[in-house]
């Protein structure tokens, strides 16, 4: 919304992601365009991405899945060279690094922090952007279209108190939640740490049992990742 996508346009996404992505897409009027993923990664890649692009493209949002990073910056440079938005859905990806850089630390990405996820306050998320015209316009559309909330009035005495420049929702995270998540971020590395550790002896245990077709993902091996995915081969 924030991109001001509609009718008309495509998106472009993973055929292994969440619903929600989907359900936002058809709720702005316009069309997702699923894309397979590979086989060995379960991620979508820049070639099968660019295939898909057509004069109605005004999104990209690859998945980084089970905690390891897609080829992001051949990804954005495809975004860049047509340009399409490449929006980040990095739900999985809370702690992942990309060529020595946390997920996040470039463009725009969504994290959540639902319950299963690497770190939780419950329910919520995070948008992180270094685009500020995109930014300034999520803080419009979290808090019901206020040029000004809260936080800015009473940290910085910005004014004034209820100017609605826009049509806005409130997605904004609770402060109890908020405090629950900036406590959590504390602990993350920690956190992932302790998952890479456990895959040795996950893979130990189900060797030799009824489960041993169940493998750790071929880029386990990778100190980046947030967490490790297990699948069948």
């Amino acid at each position: 919304m924030a991109l001001e996508i509609g009718k008309g346009d495509e998106v472009i996404t993973p055929s292994l992601t969440w619903v929600s992505t989907l359900n936002m897409i058809s709720l702005l009027g316009a069309t997702p365009v699923m894309v397979d993923v590979d086989r060995d990664t379960l991620m979508v890649t820049p070639e099968a991405i660019e295939a898909a692009i057509t004069p109605r493209t005004k999104a990209i949002i690859p998945v980084h899945y089970a905690g390891a990073p897609a080829d992001i910056d051949a990804i954005r440079a495809i975004g860049e060279r047509y340009g399409i938005a490449v929006i980040e859905d990095a739900a999985h990806a809370v702690g992942t690094y990309y060529k020595g850089r946390h997920i996040g630390a470039k463009g725009t990405a969504i994290f959540s922090f639902h319950a299963i996820k690497n770190i939780t306050c419950a329910e919520g998320g995070l948008i992180v952007t270094d685009n500020e015209n995109l930014a300034r316009q999520l803080r419009m559309l979290k808090f019901h279209g206020l040029g000004v909330d809260a936080y800015d009035r009473h940290t910085w005495g910005r004014a004034p108190q209820a100017e609605v420049l826009t049509p806005g929702y409130k997605y904004n995270l609770t402060d109890i939640n908020a405090a629950i998540a900036l406590t959590q971020l504390v602990k993350l590395e920690h956190l992932n740490t302790r998952r890479r550790g456990n895959c040795p002896a996950i893979s130990a245990s189900t060797g030799s049992s009824p489960l041993s077709a169940i493998k750790p993902s071929r880029l386990a091996a990778r100190s980046c990742l947030a967490s490790v995915y297990y699948s069948c081969r």
